[in-house]
């Protein structure tokens, strides 16, 4: 073999030794470049997704802060079955504001399956005359609370109207009225 034989198969060897250290050199690099571009895509493509996701969470709180003042409205039609105070005490003053006399008793009525809510149930015992037993009427249906009534019936005092308690500040033309109503609760 000749010198320049040997240098010509020395450079070969040296040049193909060189190719493959910058093949294993940067074919990892590449790779990672390759990994790298990926993950920035998906990066991309979850940023997207995220200012999407943000923009209708935005959307949604901007919903939710118009309409919880009807939220509040809405929860406020319902009485708490447990402590109907509050309710008992709007019966109370719509009877004194109308001029009645009010005597309020709990009743338990029978659960309809088409009810969309649960119910509590009262029985009044009203008494007055017949305009001022309208207006309490009147004042409840159209008062904050779902109600609905259930059962009306009036009669004539008459003048034996002395012989019942409390009676006496009215007159025979006045009417007693017997009214159930449902009260829709939480």
């Amino acid at each position: 073999m000749t010198a320049k034989t040997k240098i010509l198969i020395i450079s070969l060897v040296f040049g193909m030794v060189l190719l493959l250290l910058a093949f294993l050199a940067v074919s990892p690099i590449l790779r990672g470049i390759g990994a790298a571009s990926g993950n920035l895509i998906a990066l991309k493509k979850s940023s997207v997704f995220s200012q999407d996701e943000s923009g209708r969470i935005s959307v949604m709180k901007d919903s939710y802060r118009r309409i919880s003042a009807d939220i509040q409205k809405i929860e406020a039609l319902f009485v708490d079955a447990e402590a109907p105070i509050g309710l008992i005490k709007f019966f109370e003053e719509t009877a004194r504001d109308s001029q009645t006399l009010i005597c309020i008793s709990p009743l338990t009525l029978k659960e309809a399956e088409s009810d969309p809510w649960k119910s509590i149930a009262f029985q009044f015992n009203l008494v007055g005359s017949f305009p001022d037993v309208l207006k309490f009427l009147e004042k409840i249906e159209n008062s904050s609370y779902l109600i609905e009534v259930q059962s009306l019936r009036a009669d004539n005092l008459g003048e034996d109207n002395n012989s019942l308690p409390g009676h006496e500040r009215f007159s025979a033309s006045d009417i007693e009225a017997f009214l159930t109503v449902k009260v829709f609760s939480k």
